[in-house]
């Protein structure tokens, strides 16, 4: 069965093998859109007269390595912690706890730089000092991902050291 996916920088249609026929796929009706076969793993493109070229998604991946950046009493984005991925499937962050005080922290997602409309991705989770917290998703159906740090209590700064990942 044919399903429209509908997310930007992502797969909009799948399908499975069985479904294809001289090339082409009934249900997929628009020109550049990008498909996935489930069963096969194969992506394709819709070319302009409806039928399906093999597509090979660009390779690319990209490391961020913010300063670390101390705790606060409020939720703010770790400056420099916005991963974008266009163009891969994984994000993936490692967050350092350095400082002497435990923080919370949580990753937010959204397809606007500013992440102004954006979705919690992960919710709050605590890092003790000296310890370390992960999170990946892949693919990552957003555009943007970024990291927002405050003290797990009142004025007891902790300090985030952040890696980012995005890797096609």
């Amino acid at each position: 069965m044919v399903t429209f996916v509908g997310r930007l920088n992502t797969v909009n249609y799948t399908f499975l093998s069985t479904e294809m026929s001289a090339g082409a796929v009934d249900g997929i009706s628009v020109p550049g859109f990008i498909c996935y076969e489930r069963d096969t793993g194969y992506f394709w493109i819709v070319e302009d007269d409806l039928t399906l070229t093999r597509y090979y998604e660009p390779s690319a991946a990209s490391t961020i390595a913010p300063a670390a950046q101390a705790s606060t009493n409020a939720y703010v984005l770790v400056a420099g912690s916005i991963l974008d991925t266009l163009n891969t499937r994984l994000a993936n962050f490692t967050i350092e706890n350095s400082g002497a005080e435990s923080i919370d922290w949580k990753v937010l997602a959204g397809n606007t730089v500013t992440l102004s409309e954006a979705i919690e991705a992960q919710a709050e989770a605590t890092v003790a000092a000296a310890a370390y917290g992960t999170f990946s998703v892949n693919p990552a159906v957003w555009r943007y991902y970024g990291v927002y740090v405050k003290s797990s209590a009142p004025d007891t700064p902790g300090e985030a050291t952040v890696i980012g990942v995005t890797k096609a």
